[in-house]
């Protein structure tokens, strides 16, 4: 069992405009496949978050949206992959993990059946003990989407999604790198599922 409390404080002090506080706290359960692999003589534990975000929000015209947060998240016992002295990876708890950031996002929405998004997060994980950077982290995410309702039963959406380098297991960085997605979906018998 746990108990996983969740705050928040909301203000808005003009039209367009709303300022928001949110404290909480969530638990994760190993995986069945990473309690298969821990590290000798141990039992991997729930890993404990509690987080902490400001976050402010401004309307900066019909259909656009400025949307801006900072956060920290404060983990215990985080289950992460680690290479041990004989090379074999295995999962372990760290004893803590902290991670601060800022991300931004525009929404605009020009037109009722079109859709746009350009997204920036940058943040750093750490391990509180050893102030090493976690891995699978990276620094920076960019993404920007576009989506549009072609017809009544055709829609399409395309994504541009770039990260930094990560830090491995074995203490590499990997290659930034950009990803570009395009999804088109169609409703042959309406989105109801009823024929006309």
């Amino acid at each position: 069992g746990a108990t996983t409390p969740r705050l928040a404080v909301i203000y808005d002090p003009k039209p367009g405009t709303t300022l928001k506080a949110m404290y909480g706290s969530a638990f994760r359960a190993p995986s069945l496949y990473e309690a298969a692999f821990p590290a000798t003589g141990e039992q991997l534990e729930a890993e404990r978050l509690d987080m902490a975000e400001l976050i402010w929000m401004q309307r900066l015209g019909k259909g656009t949206l400025l949307t801006s947060s900072l956060y920290q998240y404060d983990a215990k016992r985080l289950i992460d992959v680690v290479d041990d002295s004989a090379g074999v990876l295995i999962y372990r708890n760290l004893g803590k993990a902290r991670a601060q950031g800022m991300e931004v996002t525009l929404d605009v929405r020009p037109a009722r059946h079109f859709r746009g998004y350009l997204n920036y997060s940058i943040g750093r994980a750490v391990d509180d003990d050893t102030g090493n950077q976690l891995t699978n982290s990276p620094d920076h995410l960019l993404k920007l989407g576009l989506a549009a309702q072609v017809t009544a039963r055709v829609s399409t959406a395309a994504e541009l999604r770039y990260e930094s380098g990560r830090k491995t297991v074995v203490g590499t960085r990997t290659k930034p790198f950009l990803i570009a997605n395009l999804n088109l979906l169609t409703h042959p018998f309406g989105r109801t599922g009823r024929p006309g």
